[in-house]
This record gives C-alpha cells, structure tokens and sequence, in this order.
C-alpha cells in the first residue's frame, strides 16, 4: 500500500529514521512538514505516518499546525514515530487529541531515543553512546515497518510515566518562550556569510542584515538547526558554553536540509 510520511527534523535525526523507515516500506513518500508550511494538505494515500522529534515533553509547534491542517479520509492508517534525547513525554497523547477533533484515530505510535541536539542541556553524549542509539533504533525501525505493513494498532514502546499535567504544564511554558529564546542566538568573528543557517530554518526565522551577517527573529522552533550545521561554529546560545559539541545525524547531508535557495530573504 501506499504511505506518505511527513516529517519534521532539525539536525537531521528525525529525517534519517522517516528515510530507513520509507525503504523498509517500499512505496512511500516522505514530505518535509517545514516545506508545505501554511499549505491545506489533502491525503491521497491509505497510510499516513507523522514524524517528529519531542520538544520539552511534547509536540514541536511547527508539527502541531501540520495535524490541523490535513485532510484525512475515513480507514486512513495513522501512525507517529516520535524521537527524543531521552524522556518523550506525551506528545503522542497531545497529536490523539488533534486527530480527535478530525474524528480521526492514531493506530500506532513509535518512540526511539537518538542524539540529543538541544545544546542548553549540554550535548548528544558520547560518539559510543551514539552508536548505540542508532543501532537501537535500526532494529526497531524494522519492528516499527513490520507492524505498518500490516496495519496493526499498538505501541512500539511504553509511553511516559510523567503525568500529562506535569508535561503539558512544562510543553506550554516552552512554547510560550521560544520566540523570544532565539534573541539568545549570536555570532561570533568566525561567521562567513555562507547563509547555511538561513537556508536551514524550518520556520524562516533567520535572515541576513545589511552587513551579510544572521539575525533572529521570533518565530523560533528551538530545533536548533542553525547553530548545529553552522559550518564555522560561529553560532553561539548566550550562557551555553562554547565547549559544548555541536551535532548533527552522520548520515544527512546538509544540503538534504536545505528549505529555500535564497539565503538573504525570509518568508513571512
């Protein structure tokens, strides 16, 4: 059967398990969520899945949007595969709640542990430590693909023992703050103007002044994009130390990140 994944990925993790995923599948479209940004979104395919990864225990804003504006036949298959640096939280319960409203139902749900990529909590762990997340989530991919196929319903992994106040309590106070958190970004002396960070953010929040150099605005996602494959490591999170490693998936490309040619304009 057919599938269509959308996915939102930031540095990379969430596009490279929606990319294993499709190919155990065979036959599946893989769709960036940042790419059909404001777009009403009609589902021409028997099975659907939602790719993402968690932000503060719960769903990233830009993915949430997507949900809302999707228009989903009946005995449509749904499925989320969500990833974290560690504790997921509940966004598989936040992403029912917006199928609800569609009277529409999430048949499977699939939570793996990858890299962490949110560099105010310090890094994604040892190049050890890496290794065997991935290696985690390949064999889990594969149990992930087989019950796809055969359209069955249930969890790949246990939800989140944190109660859903306390997660949505601390999803909503992340949300309220992400805007503002991006006038944390600067640059610093070893900034070349290449545009990469521009040129990578999901949420067209970064342009180039009149001196070729990035400023934010406050649409941020908090992804982290640009501060991970800034290639300089000009990008720098005020009171994060510098010291601190930069990561993205090993096997994406930059260029497979790329949502836009122009790097000295922002969408509005």
């Amino acid at each position: 059967m057919r599938t269509e994944i959308f996915y939102f990925s930031g540095t990379g993790n969430t596009l490279a398990l929606t990319k294993k995923l499709g190919a155990k599948l065979g036959n599946t479209k893989i769709s960036s969520i940042a790419e059909l940004y404001g777009q009403p979104i009609k589902i021409e395919t028997q099975i659907i899945g939602i790719a993402f990864p968690a932000y503060a225990f719960g769903l990233p804003r830009i993915v949430q949007g997507l949900v809302k504006r999707l228009e989903i036949p009946e005995n449509v298959y749904i499925f989320a595969l969500c990833n974290s640096g560690g504790v997921p939280g509940n966004p598989f319960r936040q992403l029912e709640r917006l199928l609800k409203v569609k009277k529409r139902k999430l048949a499977a749900e699939f939570s793996l542990v990858m890299p962490s990529n949110y560099l105010p909590f310090g890094g994604p762990g040892t190049l050890e430590e890496q290794q065997e997340q991935f290696a985690f989530s390949e064999s889990k991919i594969e149990e992930a693909a087989l019950m796809i196929q055969q359209q069955k319903y249930g969890k790949l992994q246990k939800r989140s023992r944190i109660p859903c106040f306390l997660s949505n309590v601390v999803h909503k106070l992340f949300l309220s703050r992400t805007g503002k958190a991006a006038k944390k970004f600067r640059v610093n002396e070893r900034c070349n103007s290449c545009g990469i960070c521009v040129r990578v953010c999901p949420s067209s929040n970064i342009r180039l002044d009149e001196n070729s150099r990035p400023e934010w605005s406050e649409c941020c996602e908090q992804c982290m994009a640009c501060i991970q494959w800034c290639p300089q490591k000009a990008i720098q999170i005020r009171r994060v130390p510098e010291r601190y490693p930069r990561y993205h998936h090993p096997e994406v490309l930059v260029s497979e990140m790329f949502l836009r040619d122009d790097s000295s304009t922002k969408r509005d």
